[in-house]
């Protein structure tokens, strides 16, 4: 089961790397080399990353990349749902919803989906990337 496509990755990347360059702005093409991704797909990431506010893109001779907010001031939930949208764990499958049972599965889904929701805004991507322990958040089964 892949649950998230690789874009996330590169996007939370993207993030760590304009961070550990926090002091200038970043060509694309250096990002792009860095990463090891194609600099249309670094375009196609970093839109998504600039509508969400969370970097911003300079134009001109000098141009480049740049955060716009701290990585402790960016969730995983807010990068997830730039790069992917909304989660969505279950779906009743048309034609379903009246046989017995399929109000338990989606309502058994929803919890599941509003805990995974919850823990993953109590992450910021500082987190992800140098405390390197995101349990102690999620305690006891619950998002904290």
């Amino acid at each position: 089961m892949k649950l998230f496509q690789a874009t996330l990755g590169y996007a939370l990347r993207i993030l760590y790397f304009l961070d550990k360059n926090e002091k200038r702005v970043v060509a694309g093409p250096e990002i792009a080399a860095t990463l090891g991704i194609s600099y249309k797909y670094l375009l196609k990431v970093s839109s998504k990353l600039i509508k969400e506010n969370m970097i911003a893109s300079e134009q001109g001779r000098d141009g480049g990349y740049r955060l716009l907010k701290q990585l402790e001031d960016i969730s995983v939930f807010d990068v997830i749902n730039a790069i992917e949208g909304s989660i969505l764990l279950y779906k009743t499958p048309k034609g379903l919803q009246k046989y017995a049972g399929e109000y338990e599965i989606v309502e058994c889904f929803t919890e599941i989906q509003n805990q995974l929701e919850s823990y993953l805004k109590n992450i910021s991507v500082k987190t992800l990337f140098f405390e390197k322990n995101c349990v102690p958040l999620f305690e006891g089964g619950r998002a904290g």
